[in-house]
């Protein structure tokens, strides 16, 4: 299958600017004749904080299918949880927290060090969680426009929203 996140550009919502960030991931043709994928993101993250106001995620996969969205009050520490056509639910949030996408898109913020190990709260189904990042090596990795110097990074989550922590979890971040 493909999977693909990007920054759709600077929008505004609610009367803030915004990012407005995307990701899907999809089953290939062949692949979708026994088992179809077809997993969209989106987040809207504030252009001065960097923390997200609002995420949704729109899951089918097989005969399975689920929309979660979160509506975030950063201020209050509050973040209002829906899954499909369920009453919402308001939890409490440490300040500062993130969605499952957002927190992709603040990790490239960070200074970020060989051997350092990152901490990041995260909102996944309507539960808060710790997420470590490792920062494992630098690798040199060919892009589209040429090689390009990359951060090896391991996830460990101990949620399953956007990603499924089964085996190892790699992701290669330009630096």
């Amino acid at each position: 299958g493909n999977a693909s996140m990007a920054v759709s550009g600077r929008v505004s919502r609610d009367g803030h600017d915004v990012y407005h960030i995307r990701s899907l991931a999809e089953s290939s043709p062949f692949f979708s004749l026994f088992y179809y994928v077809r997993d969209s993101g989106e987040t809207f993250v504030d252009v001065r904080e960097l923390l997200p106001w609002y995420y949704q995620l729109d899951q089918r996969e097989g005969s399975r299918a689920v929309q979660r969205t979160v509506t975030f009050d950063q201020q209050r520490g509050v973040a209002i949880h829906t899954k499909n056509q369920e009453a919402p639910q308001e939890v409490k949030v440490p300040l500062g927290v993130h969605d499952s996408l957002s927190s992709f898109y603040i990790l490239r913020t960070l200074p970020l060090r060989v051997g350092q190990s990152i901490h990041l709260h995260t909102v996944a189904n309507g539960k808060t969680y710790d997420v470590e990042v490792q920062i494992l090596r630098r690798e040199k990795v060919e892009a589209y426009w040429g090689p390009v110097d990359a951060l090896v990074v391991r996830p460990l989550m101990r949620f399953e929203e956007i990603l499924r922590q089964k085996g190892e979890v790699l992701i290669w971040v330009t630096d």
